[in-house]
């Protein structure tokens, strides 16, 4: 029946930055659909509470730590990754680091740091993921990307920049790689409200008012807002979609 093709029951998912705000809602998620759920996270504390609420789905969730801006880190993620699992079917790279500020107060080892974070290790661990699952037949990668990457605000030109980077690095990587069975797509979340976004919007009163403003839907994004969307993109029913970045923004991007 046609409802199959959204099945993700006994798929392996690898949450790089899962234990965030928009991550660690997803991987419940990604759990409660059936899927094994691996949360790769700088916080290991936090990815492995995480792990246990996933257990509780009855499915295999495994916590490690990794830092995207070690390539060593990464290689030994991967390393014990699949020392316990045969096949990864699923990548989600959550992983983003902002710092607001003008241009001119920008130094060159910060926004570096923006880069690094954003882009090179998406880059990295796609790039490693794309290696595996071309011997395995295939599977699924989503970016985190944001609705910074395709409109324009003060103050987010490093982290604007990289988003934009990510949304085209995916568009790129998709065409490379579906000769392989690799689907790559990517999201554009607006501003979400996560522990981050929170603490920043206590700090900058009048702030929720501006995004608010900006947002036809009138209000800012939940990490529930992502689930839907999230998996469409990891199951089959999105076989046809190839390099698409699709913006969850409550109608910002009309503008």
């Amino acid at each position: 029946m046609s409802h199959k093709i959204f099945d993700l029951t006994n798929k392996t998912a690898l949450c790089i930055g899962g234990a965030g705000g928009i991550g660690s809602e997803s991987c419940i998620a990604l759990s409660e659909a059936g899927v094994n759920v691996i949360i790769a996270d700088l916080n290991v504390q936090k990815a492995e509470k995480l792990a246990d609420k996933c257990r509780s789905n009855n499915v295999e969730s495994m916590a490690i730590e990794v830092n995207v801006t070690q390539e060593q880190s990464i290689d030994d993620m991967f390393s014990s990754i699949f020392n316990r699992f045969s096949k990864i079917d699923i990548l989600i790279y959550f992983v983003g680091y902002n710092n607001r500020q003008r241009i001119s107060e920008f130094t060159k080892k910060e926004w570096e740091k923006t880069f690094e974070i954003n882009m090179t290790g998406c880059f990295l661990v796609c790039k490693k993921m794309a290696e595996q699952m071309k011997k395995t037949g295939g599977g699924k990668i989503v970016i985190t990307t944001s609705i910074q990457g395709v409109i324009a605000n003060p103050l987010y030109s490093a982290y604007a920049a990289s988003k934009a980077a990510m949304i085209h690095f995916a568009k790129i990587a998709a065409q490379e790689w579906i000769e392989d069975n690799i689907y790559v797509n990517s999201i554009a979340p607006t501003a979400t409200d996560t522990e981050f976004i929170q603490k920043f919007l206590k700090d900058n009163p009048g702030k929720r008012e501006f995004f608010e403003s900006n947002i036809p839907l009138g209000r800012i994004a939940k990490p529930f807002d992502y689930i839907g969307p999230i998996l469409f993109l990891c199951s089959k029913a999105s076989d046809f979609l190839v390099g698409h970045c699709l913006f969850l923004d409550g109608g910002e991007s009309i503008h």
